[in-house]
């Protein structure tokens, strides 16, 4: 299975459409995660209704920036297991807005490390390790000039022990896209299986 992950920042913008659609073209997700698409249900269908994910989930709270979309293909078994107008809670994957370690964000004012630290524990916590990644180091880019600039991992999946285990084949890549200062990001799950000696 391939999961797709993207903050879109407006998918109301024919830019941002056609490089979702290309995206959607050249990787084959079966499951796409949107965040921010600025578009409610209705807005969703006008604009989108036509990709090849029959199941959705869309949620945005009124007259609101934000947005989420889970859309999936029917051969997949998704477990949703609830959603708000803030968040879809079926895997643990997209923009985060936090990092797990300072080398993770380029910048000319160093990171809040009570931030990282907070971010780990959360982790922990919840004990979920982070899935690494190819591709791009950094999926987020200011486009600042110079000392302004700021390169940084947001993106991720994060996945428990047992998971990553059961799935030890799987890898998350950093991909590129001209129409987010985010990058998407897809995640290929594949199921490891023992063979008996």
């Amino acid at each position: 299975m391939r999961l797709l992950s993207q903050n879109c920042q407006g998918l109301e913008n024919p830019w941002t459409g056609r490089s979702l659609r290309k995206v959607g073209r050249e990787k084959a997700p079966n499951v796409c995660f949107l965040m921010e698409t600025w578009l409610d249900s209705d807005g969703f269908e006008n604009f989108y209704g036509e990709l090849p994910f029959p199941n959705k989930i869309v949620v945005k709270k009124p007259d609101s920036g934000g947005g989420l979309a889970l859309i999936w293909k029917n051969d997949v078994m998704l477990d949703l297991v609830n959603f708000t107008a803030n968040h879809i809670l079926a895997k643990c994957i997209g923009d985060f807005n936090a990092i797990l370690q300072s080398s993770e964000k380029l910048n000319k004012r160093p990171p809040q490390m009570s931030q990282i630290d907070s971010f780990c524990t959360a982790l922990e916590v919840c004990q979920l390790e982070d899935l690494r990644f190819k591709g791009y180091p950094s999926t987020r880019n200011n486009d600042r000039p110079r000392n302004a600039n700021t390169k940084i991992q947001l993106e991720r999946a994060v996945a428990t022990k047992d998971w990553r285990e059961k799935f030890q084949l799987s890898s998350m890549t950093n991909l590129s896209t001209h129409a987010s200062d985010h990058l998407p990001i897809v995640l290929q799950t594949q199921y490891y299986r023992k063979t008996r000696s």
